[in-house]
């Protein structure tokens, strides 16, 4: 039981004073693992990194021993919070993923006043395409049908991604129009978001390889994006094109503004994916930025402070 009792008086000589800051605008705490659902035999989890402390509800599930004692005494301390949600898509080259590495990067995020959930898809060696885009669709879905438990404002819903990451959050972004991919959990959920945030990611996967067929057959053969699509999709571009983002944008379909953010030394994925999609959400008249990180390689250098900057205040526009 937490007890609020009044102030110690006790100043000795050489005492330093510090004063507490009761909107806790720079605590931050993390729940890991929180599985939203089960598909193919493997369990997919979401992290969440939460600004100030753990919504009491949570805590209480998490913690069946302890945790309505602990819900209790916060919810009297605390008043009830929603907060706006960004959902990450940690890039893997469609496999798996590691969803941990990446999450102190997001910790001035929710300082800024976001839920962050850091979302896991099933690997593409398991599950072929459009099952990643499936998977995130139903993990976006799932937390609003939990807005209460999470403490989330389902409203205020922004997707944000880097690599095959970034190709998920353009795809969630630009088919919110549409339930094609929507499959499953939660179906009275919609799955559609206010922004979409790509950082150096995939957006026409035919035009990745911009090397001669021979040139390529010393690479990686075969290719994350071959697993992906059950093919080769140099031989068979038609088979990659419902993975391609900027097939879904057009002048009378929906689409969130978009930020695209991209190295021009990225030798994984070419800064021109970034052009393609810009200039085609431009020429439809969509809301969209582009910006080139100079220097920057596929991640390597990229995550600067600028960079956060620009992204901060594009949620801050759209979500606030």
């Amino acid at each position: 039981m937490f007890i609020m009792v009044p102030p110690d008086n006790d100043a000795p000589q050489g005492m330093h004073t510090l004063y507490a800051d009761r909107s806790e605008a720079y605590r931050v705490e993390y729940v890991n693992d929180e599985i939203y659902d089960t598909r193919d035999g493997i369990p997919l989890h979401i992290q969440l990194i939460y600004p100030c402390s753990v919504p009491p509800r949570l805590m209480e599930k998490r913690l069946p021993d302890n945790g309505s004692a602990l819900a209790s005494a916060f919810a009297n301390v605390k008043p009830s919070v929603t907060w706006p949600l960004v959902v990450f898509v940690e890039g893997s080259a469609w496999m798996k993923q590691d969803c941990y590495r990446a999450l102190p990067m997001f910790t001035d995020v929710a300082r800024r006043g976001y839920v962050v959930a850091s979302v896991e898809y099933r690997p593409s060696d398991v599950a072929g395409w459009p099952a990643f885009l499936l998977d995130v669709k139903a993990a976006i879905r799932y937390l609003r049908a939990n807005a209460e438990l999470y403490s989330i404002d389902k409203e205020r819903v922004a997707i944000w991604g880097c690599s095959s990451g970034g190709n998920a959050s353009l795809l969630t972004g630009v088919t919110g129009w549409t339930r094609e991919f929507d499959d499953g959990l939660c179906p009275d959920e919609s799955s559609a978001v206010k922004a979409a945030i790509s950082y150096f990611g995939v957006t026409d996967v035919p035009k990745m390889f911009g090397r001669p067929r021979d040139e390529l057959s010393t690479m990686m053969v075969p290719s994350p994006e071959d697993i992906l699509f059950r093919t080769s999709v140099i031989d068979h571009p038609e088979a990659a094109a419902p993975g391609n983002p900027l097939n879904y944008v057009s002048e009378d379909k929906p689409c969130p503004p978009v930020l695209l953010i991209h190295g021009d030394e990225d030798g994984t994925v070419p800064f021109n994916q970034s052009v393609l999609m810009y200039e085609k959400l431009v020429s439809c008249g969509k809301q969209a930025d582009l910006y080139k990180v100079k220097g920057a390689g596929h991640g390597m250098y990229f995550w600067t402070k600028e960079v956060m900057d620009v992204t901060l205040r594009f949620l801050d526009a759209y979500l606030k």
